[in-house]
């Protein structure tokens, strides 16, 4: 009797260790942001999706950010951000473009609190989120992207 118990305790933490992995469809990566003032940028595919952060910062050493993608039913978020919440670098500049996906909002935070929404900008055509030069404070800890599920188009 114990066996069969066991067994069968075996088999329902398996099914639910299952269905929490399909459950939450996300990917997440961690990579280095560099300084020295030029031109970085990062790329995450992922199941169709691509999330593409570029940027230029000034700092003494790389800092270890994460990536993740992540989809929900109609819906598709990127988010790029500092585990730890806070950053010493000085960005003077930051773009976050998403493809397979149409952008319909966006968030960025600094170190101690989101940035204001004149430091930022959306831009729906490029499908994709970006400092606003002169506005922009350097300060960048955290930007997420919201976009819904394009529509594949049918052939003719």
């Amino acid at each position: 009797m114990a066996r069969g118990l066991h067994r069968w305790l075996v088999a329902v933490i398996s099914l639910f260790g299952f269905v929490s992995v399909v459950l939450s469809d996300e990917e997440s990566t961690q990579f280095d942001v560099k300084p020295g003032g030029q031109v970085n940028d990062y790329v995450k595919e992922w199941k169709g999706f691509q999330c593409k952060f570029t940027y230029v910062c000034q700092g003494g050493t790389k800092e270890e950010w994460m990536i993740t993608l992540k989809r929900k039913k109609k819906s598709f978020s990127c988010s790029v951000y500092r585990p730890s919440g806070s950053s010493y670098l000085f960005f003077q500049e930051f773009n976050l473009q998403i493809q397979g996906a149409q952008i319909q909002e966006a968030s960025a935070f600094g170190n101690s609190n989101a940035l204001s929404a004149d430091e930022y900008q959306i831009d729906k055509s490029q499908n994709s989120v970006s400092h606003v030069r002169g506005k922009f404070k350097s300060e960048l800890t955290k930007i997420v992207v919201k976009g819904s599920l394009q529509k594949k188009k049918k052939e003719l």
